[in-house]
């Protein structure tokens, strides 16, 4: 019973500040999910626009500040808690 709202963003320079802004005003948590380091990366873009334009939580899924290592991409998303079940605890604990 968790409703959601999925937006893609397939880039993050320049970042689509208008659509980030539409989905703060209309929603109380953003997060954040990338195959990334979380510093530098979309959330950090994301609470950048949020914090000048339209305050609101905003939660990171992604790498912890660690170097990335090889392995079959299943076992790398499951490593740095970036599986569907690591997502889906993320957004029930931000609740």
């Amino acid at each position: 019973d968790i409703s959601v709202t999925v937006v893609d963003m397939p880039c993050i320079k320049p970042i689509d500040e208008e659509l980030i802004e539409e989905i703060a005003k209309s929603h109380e948590i953003i997060i954040t999910c990338e195959e990334h380091n979380v510093y530098g990366g979309l959330g950090s873009a994301v609470s950048e626009v949020t914090s000048k334009k339209s305050p609101v939580r905003v939660e990171m899924i992604g790498m912890q500040d660690t170097f990335g290592e090889s392995g079959t991409p299943n076992e790398l998303l499951a490593k740095y808690g970036l599986n569907v079940d690591h997502i889906v605890e993320k957004v029930k604990e931000c609740l």
